[in-house]
C-alpha cells in the first residue's frame, strides 16, 4: 500500500462562555462569581438545585397557612414555572431551550443581549428626578 502523510495541527479551544454554577449567568466561572452564594437555576432562591423540595418558597409547603399547604413529594419535578435569569423566560437558567445556550459560542451576542435586559430594566425603574403627584 502507499504512504500518505498526516498533519496534525495545534488549534485553538473554544469551549465557549462559561456558564457560572452559581448565579447562573454567561460570561464568568463560579470560581469568579461575585455573590458567593449559590442559586438554583430553577427558582433562583438561595441553595442549589438539590434542595430545591425543601428550601424553595413553591416547594417546601406551609404549615401556618389556611389550608395547609403540604410539601411536594421528595423525588417529584417541581410542577411551578421556573424563572430564567438570563433571558426572563419560563424554563430553568440551565436549561437547553434557553436562546443563550444556542449562542454560547457567541460572545458578541450574549454582550448584546445582557445589554438589552438591562436596558430594558433600567427604562422600566422610575427616576429620581421624576416628580411625583403630591396630596393636597
Amino acid at each position: 500500500m502507499g504512504e500518505k502523510v498526516t498533519y496534525i495541527h495545534a488549534t485553538k479551544a473554544n469551549p465557549g462562555m462559561a456558564l457560572c454554577q452559581c448565579c447562573w449567568k454567561w460570561g464568568h466561572p463560579s470560581s469568579a462569581c461575585r455573590p458567593l452564594q449559590a442559586k438554583c437555576p430553577l427558582c433562583m432562591g438561595p441553595h442549589g438545585r438539590e434542595h430545591h423540595h425543601t428550601l424553595s418558597r413553591c416547594c417546601k409547603g406551609n404549615a401556618k397557612a389556611t389550608p395547609l399547604v403540604p410539601p411536594m413529594a421528595e423525588g417529584m419535578l417541581c410542577p411551578h414555572p421556573s424563572h430564567c435569569v438570563n433571558c426572563r423566560k419560563d424554563h430553568p437558567a440551565d436549561s437547553h431551550k434557553c436562546n443563550f445556550w444556542h449562542y454560547h459560542f457567541d460572545q458578541d451576542w450574549i454582550k448584546a443581549r445582557y445589554s438589552e435586559v438591562s436596558e430594558q430594566r433600567r427604562s422600566r425603574l422610575p427616576t429620581a428626578n421624576t416628580p411625583t403627584e403630591s396630596s393636597g
